[in-house]
């Protein structure tokens, strides 16, 4: 892949996220009123982690766009998009199914989604700090704690997977 294919999908990892947590925000706005569920925050705490939030994509694709070959870039951009697509579909999934239901298709899609793909900001976050700084393992013995921290993963998400699938 050329330089200008690389800095274009990085930057455009980030205005993918941008476009989801705009959505997400006007969801938002639309759900204000209706009463959520348990596992989700108070309205103002989640306004303020999605903008926050945004620095990850960012930093993400700043590294990509200029050190192509460091996994730490692309695994922030592309672990924050899916955190983000999360986002939206925890307010796509209420407003489809509480808010207006039946308006929007596939809400109890976008509602297992949001329950499904917590994951992997916890399985990004141990790979992260073994990858810092250079990218790279501190030697090849170090394999074996990236495939440990996606074991428990795959053994937790796929339960979860089974067990929300909407049923409707």
């Amino acid at each position: 892949m050329t330089g200008r294919r690389v800095r274009l999908l990085a930057w455009g990892l980030t205005g993918v996220a941008l476009l989801f947590t705009a959505a997400e925000m006007w969801l938002l706005a639309l759900n204000w009123d209706t009463p959520k569920p348990e596992d989700f925050g108070e309205r103002w705490v989640e306004i303020v982690d999605s903008v926050l939030f945004l620095m990850f994509p960012l930093m993400g694709s700043l590294i990509a766009s200029r050190r192509p070959k460091n996994p730490i870039g692309w695994i922030l951009a592309g672990a924050t998009l899916v955190v983000v697509t999360e986002e939206f579909a925890r307010e796509y999934g209420l407003y489809g199914l509480e808010t207006a239901p039946g308006a929007v298709p596939g809400a109890a899609f976008a509602s297992w989604w949001f329950q499904v793909t917590w994951i992997v900001s916890l399985v990004a976050l141990p790979i992260l700090f073994l990858l810092y700084p250079t990218g790279r393992l501190l030697s090849s013995r170090w394999r074996w704690t990236i495939v440990g921290s996606l074991i428990p993963a795959a053994i937790v998400m796929g339960p979860v997977a089974i067990q929300v699938w909407p049923h409707r």
